[in-house]
């Protein structure tokens, strides 16, 4: 009895250490596990064994299926090609990723190094799409090619949805939503008479922020302005230069007094634009004005204005010729109407590109003792014949213009009996501060003597200097020297180009 109970212990004993064996070892003694990425850092080979993966022949990591590097060669787990995959290097065809794959999968299809093709609808036989039924709305999502292949239908080879016919796009068309598109060509001199942006758009060229002409690529001009399809700097505000009446005119030929009144510009040490006031109509008599031109074609006789021979067009041919130069044609109405007038004087002149306003001498506006209220009615009528015309006012007081104000005239002093510069100065600055922010002008004034003779500045630097001191009070102001006499006097100091940066 003791024999048999010692047996059927070691036999239960036995049997308990091969069942824990057993259970330690789920796939049993002669089975390894599947290759992936939870079992492989390299690749799996087609018999699922893990490769390390850095193989030409074995190419991949994570557990990835391992790939064939043909043409190329295996760098970090990765296929690395030298050239593009093709004919060259590739028996089978080339995916998206330009890599060489076998040919001969459906979604893979092709030999010789062409772009592989999916048969959709169909399978890869040969390295060729074969297909049971032919190829059209049925399987095919994209286009059916010559060769009955369905093809994406997104390429501008094969362009088209819906099992239909592929349809190759030319003349410079692209493929967009399975249609042929007609690309505008892209923006150029052939087709933009302004500029193209850096988004290939045309742009008409004017702005600051995209300015050119021509089809060339649009400029940012920053602080410049944009004139002409070019960047320019601004013109300056300030202007500074004559009166002149034709009375003196002749003392000086027309090219004279183009260099004078530049001269007088250039002599400021601040930048400034070059002016002149010229008076084209004068008192005759106290009711008429004399208009020292002959009277110009269709302008019916006016009351109380007479003609004379041609002593304006001279001067303007030459300051037109110039093109530097901005001209203020300036009037002594008398009791001729201002409307008269401004059409005598617009009908002769207001061609000419340099002149930009136009002056009815407030004080000798004797016919018409409405004129503060008129005064937005000839400035509608002043933009009428010119658009952008300033309407220029001057006299001696404040107060004789109202309280009317508009952008486009211009407020000018006009008055005399300074005793010295720095007299001048302090009107100057009293007057532009009662027209503040309008534009305001200043006539330099007489001498004590009203001989319009007697010079107030005596040398170059002092005429600079002053110059400047009105700039600093001023520079959107206008400077006029009020005597032509004085030019004669100082006309040798003058400089011939800027002395402004």
């Amino acid at each position: 009895m003791r024999s048999a109970k010692k047996t059927g212990s070691w036999m239960t004993l036995l049997t308990l250490v091969l069942t824990l064996a057993v259970a330690c070892d789920p796939l049993g003694s002669n089975q390894t596990p599947d290759c992936g990425p939870d079992t492989c850092l390299g690749c799996c080979d087609g018999e699922g064994t893990c490769r390390p993966g850095n193989e030409r022949a074995f190419c991949g990591e994570d557990g990835a299926a391992c790939r064939v590097c043909v043409g190329g060669r295996c760098e970090l787990n990765a296929c690395v090609w030298d050239v593009p995959c093709g004919p060259d290097n590739c028996a089978g065809c080339c995916d998206g990723d330009n890599v060489c794959r076998p040919g001969d999968g459906d979604g893979a299809c092709g030999a010789g190094g062409a772009i592989c093709r999916i048969c959709a609808g169909g399978h890869c036989e040969d390295q060729a799409c074969v297909f049971d039924f032919p190829c059209g709305p049925d399987n095919c999502p994209g286009c059916c090619d010559p060769d009955n292949v369905c093809q994406p239908g997104v390429t501008t080879a094969a362009c088209g949805l819906g099992g239909e016919a592929c349809e190759a796009c030319g003349g410079g068309a692209t493929c967009g939503g399975g249609a042929c598109e007609n690309t505008p060509p892209p923006c150029g001199p052939g087709n933009c008479a302004g500029c193209c942006d850096a988004g290939g758009v045309c742009r008409g060229g004017d702005a600051v922020t995209a300015c050119g002409a021509g089809g060339n690529t649009c400029l940012a001009c920053g602080n410049q302005l944009c004139e002409d399809g070019g960047c320019v700097d601004p013109q300056p505000t300030l202007r500074i230069g004559a009166w002149l009446s034709p009375w003196r005119l002749a003392d000086r030929t027309p090219a004279q007094w183009v260099a004078a009144i530049k001269g007088l510009s250039y002599a400021s040490s601040q930048p400034a634009r070059a002016v002149v006031v010229i008076a084209i109509c004068g008192a005759a008599t106290e009711t008429t004005t004399r208009c020292f031109f002959p009277k110009p074609s269709g302008v019916p006789t006016y009351s109380n204005v007479t003609y004379s021979t041609d002593r304006v067009t001279p001067i303007l041919n030459a300051i037109e010729a110039d093109g530097n130069i901005d001209v203020i044609l300036d009037v002594e109405p008398m009791h001729a109407r201002v409307s008269d007038v401004m059409h005598v004087a617009m009908t002769a002149f207001g061609n000419y590109d340099c002149v930009k306003g136009f002056s009815p001498d407030w004080e000798w506006v004797t016919g018409e003792s409405d004129k503060v209220q008129k005064l937005p009615t000839w400035n509608a009528e002043l933009q009428n014949y010119k658009a952008g015309m300033e309407f220029h006012l001057i006299s001696w007081m404040t107060n004789a213009f109202g309280t009317w104000r508009d952008p486009a005239l211009s407020y000018g002093f006009d008055g005399q009996n300074f005793t010295g510069l720095s007299q001048q100065l302090w009107y100057f600055d009293d007057w532009t501060d009662h027209f503040s922010p309008y534009h305001a002008g200043w006539y330099w004034a007489y001498a004590t003597d009203t001989s319009w003779t007697r010079p107030l500045v005596t040398n170059p630097t002092t005429l600079r200097n002053l110059q400047d001191q009105y700039a600093a009070i001023d520079p959107e102001g206008m400077i006029l020297m009020a005597t032509e006499t004085l030019f004669f006097e100082i006309d040798a100091w003058l400089p011939t180009a800027p002395m402004w940066p």
